[in-house]
């Protein structure tokens, strides 16, 4: 006797949203960096930098309506590889940052 079988599967991440139109630089970079939106307005963007184990290195929050870039200054840090993740009212992005000194 032989049964119907249907086998299926349906993979997605809801609510993994990218910010549109942010771009990180220079990188590498040496005491600070640039986050910048291009022309649209980001409301409370969130930034929080990791180092290479996933622990946070420092955490920022903005209550305000951001037009163009934020500079984000990189106190005392060695040279090494960084993850920075944005975060906004659209989602949320990762970059990979070098600092070099």
């Amino acid at each position: 006797m032989v049964d119907d079988i249907r086998i299926g599967s349906s993979l997605s991440v809801k609510n993994n949203k990218q910010p549109e139109g942010f771009t990180v630089y220079p990188n590498p970079a040496q005491d600070k960096i640039f986050i910048n939106f291009g022309a649209r307005t980001v409301i409370n963007p969130k930034i929080v930098l990791f180092n290479n184990l996933g622990i946070v290195i420092s955490h920022t929050e903005f209550s305000i309506e951001i037009k163009g870039q934020i500079e984000y200054r990189l106190h005392a840090l060695n040279n090494g590889i960084y993850y920075l993740s944005v975060s906004d009212e659209t989602g949320n992005s990762v970059k990979k940052i070098i600092i070099e000194k």
